[in-house]
């Protein structure tokens, strides 16, 4: 009987070390994760693709980060959302290399050697750098931008094969990263989505690493 006894708290305290160990392991995801996107290549890689002008020779522009924020809870519930104060200084950089790029190209087309050259002659047609820059703010807004960034849904981690699996609130699509899952890194090195530009463009982006805070 003792014996007996004795083999039953073992499996029992086997048993416990195993759900405390098997919640360690799938708790390690849960968390806040940030990681700055790099999207300069991919924007260069676009705007070089226009024919009449490839505004992607003219842009100087060493990087631009997306930073992006995703949130892990404990439910299985995940959040993804943007830090809008660094993506804002962001595009303000970007706005900063786009004017100068734009300088570069009416140079070229007109023929002359400075900026207020250009002004001159942009001026004589009715225009101005800071209607252009005007007509940028109203094409490309923030909030907008950041709308299309957030989102919260469901998720599931296999630890076995590295496989993160999203499934948004509200929509049908649902996409999966490959990720390898070190101390407070974790790198994504695959992405597979059912919707097949998102997962073109992120897979141009890859590998991203997020960092836990």
């Amino acid at each position: 009987m003792k014996k007996l006894v004795s083999l039953v708290l073992a499996v029992c305290l086997a048993i416990g070390m195993m759900a405390t160990m098997s919640g360690c392991f799938g708790n390690k995801l849960v968390g806040k994760w940030e990681a700055d996107i790099d999207m300069r290549d991919y924007m260069l890689k676009e705007l070089g693709s226009n024919e009449e002008i490839n505004i992607a020779k003219y842009l100087k522009l060493d990087s631009f980060n997306i930073p992006m924020i995703v949130e892990f809870g404990k439910d299985g519930k995940y959040n993804v959302n943007i830090d809008e104060k660094k993506f804002a200084k962001e595009i303000d950089k970007f706005k900063g290399a786009l004017k100068d790029a734009l300088y570069g190209i009416f140079k070229d087309m007109l023929k002359v050697d400075s900026n207020d050259a250009v002004d001159v002659a942009i001026k004589a047609q009715g225009m101005s750098m800071e209607d252009l820059m005007k007509s940028f703010d109203s094409e490309v807004n923030l909030d907008s931008l950041f709308d299309k960034v957030k989102s919260k849904g469901k998720y599931e981690y296999d630890a076995k094969d590295g496989e993160l699996s999203f499934e948004e609130s509200g929509s049908d699509d649902e996409e999966t990263w490959t990720i390898k899952l070190k101390g407070d890194k974790f790198k994504v090195t695959d992405y597979e989505s059912d919707d097949d530009d998102e997962a073109e463009m992120f897979k141009n982006l890859l590998p991203i690493t997020f960092e836990k805070q």
